[in-house]
């Protein structure tokens, strides 16, 4: 009888460290290595010789590798609830940066129409010598490479934004179809279990019974 390792963990004790997404992750492998292996079995069985005792081996299989199913899907959809949590914290954190950005595009602009509303003439002669010129012109040169720099923070963040955005989306999706995938599970396990009980109460565990039907 192949036996299924509990699903446990302690959220509360492993917290959101990389030993919990590591936990996560060897749950994980070893549920999906259980899945194949039930699988195999069923095949195997359904190779076999029909017969009572074949039928109903073969619908205990089915059963098992359907309830292997429910635990894989479980599991991923731990994982995705962590990774939707994650993606949301980092939306939330480049759009602060992107608003952010979006102040000092703002700021830095109100300095360059400053800038560019004061004459050659009038930076050149309202300064009282050379070096306070160029002091000036370096000013405003300065105003305008930090702007262009904004700019391009601007566009990465935002662009960041929205591919995260996209993932987040996409885990989501991922997470619905799991818990459909949990649903169909359930209900194959609830109609095996039907139809063994049926082929029992019709033969009453007789191969002779049973090849009549």
């Amino acid at each position: 009888v192949f036996c299924f390792a509990p699903f446990s963990l302690s959220g509360q004790s492993l917290g959101s460290t990389q030993a919990y997404q590591d936990k996560l992750q060897a749950d994980y492998d070893q549920a999906q290595r259980e899945l194949q292996t039930l699988t195999a079995e069923s095949n195997q069985i359904k190779n076999q010789k029909a017969s009572l005792q074949r039928d109903i081996s073969l619908i205990d299989a089915e059963i098992k590798e359907a309830q292997a199913k429910i635990n894989l899907k479980n599991i991923a959809i731990t994982k995705l609830t962590k990774d939707i949590g994650t993606k949301q914290n980092t939306i939330v954190d480049l759009e602060a940066k992107l608003g952010r950005s979006f102040e000092s595009m703002a700021e830095l602009l109100r300095n360059t129409r400053e800038s560019d509303d004061v004459s050659l003439p009038v930076i050149i002669f309202g300064n009282k010598s050379f070096s306070q010129f160029f002091t000036k012109v370096d000013s405003v040169e300065t105003v305008r490479n930090a702007l262009n720099d904004s700019i391009i923070d601007v566009k990465n963040f935002k662009q960041e934004t929205e591919t995260e955005k996209a993932d987040l989306e996409d885990r989501k999706n991922q997470e619905t179809n799991a818990r459909e995938e949990i649903l169909s599970a359930q209900r194959v396990i609830q109609r095996k279990k039907t139809e063994k009980n049926n082929i029992l109460k019709i033969t009453k565990g007789q191969e002779a019974a049973y090849a009549k039907l």
